[in-house]
This record gives C-alpha cells, structure tokens and sequence, in this order.
C-alpha cells in the first residue's frame, strides 16, 4: 500500500515545480494585449462620436428643409401654406 505523507505549506513551497511552461514573452503578451483593448475602445468611441454626428446633421437637415411652415401647420392641424407643394390628395375608392 502507498503511504500519502502529509506536508505543510511551508514545506510545499520548497518543492521545485517542473512545469515546462515558457514565460518568457507574458509581459510581451499582456502589453500587447492592454494596446489592443485600447485601440478597441478609441475605435468604439470614434465610430460613437461619428454616428451621432451623423444622426445630428441628418435630422438637422431634415428639420430645416424648404417645407418646415408646412409641416408645422400640419401638426397643428391649419391649411397649409403656399410655400410648399403639398402632395396630390388621394381619396380611397372601393371598386367591385
């Protein structure tokens, strides 16, 4: 029978461990690694900004067009103005 000898940490910590594992290149790996996440997020932040930009000058072209009177007395529910072509009125018609 094999007998299991009890040791204390103590003793544990002098036992050299053979693990054949290279760490020659972590802290290589872990800068690499750390640039990585940071080129990551200066990516995320600029396609951000970028986007909302973009959402900003869209809507902001879209409020300011030609047809901004219009579209106001629409909303309120008055006649429209001169100042803009409104679309011709289509009436719904049922043929049977």
């Amino acid at each position: 029978m094999p007998t299991c000898d009890v040791i204390s940490c103590a003793q544990s910590q002098s036992i050299p461990l053979y693990l054949d594992v290279d760490t020659s290149s972590f802290y290589t790996d872990l800068t690499l690694a750390q640039a990585s996440l940071w080129f990551v997020t200066a990516l995320w932040l600029a396609q951000s900004v970028l986007s909302f930009l973009r959402l900003y000058h869209s809507h902001s072209q879209h409020i300011s067009g030609p047809c901004l009177p219009r579209e106001k007395e629409l909303l309120l529910a008055r006649s429209p103005s001169d100042g803009c072509p409104t679309p011709p009125h289509l009436s719904s018609t049922i043929f049977v």
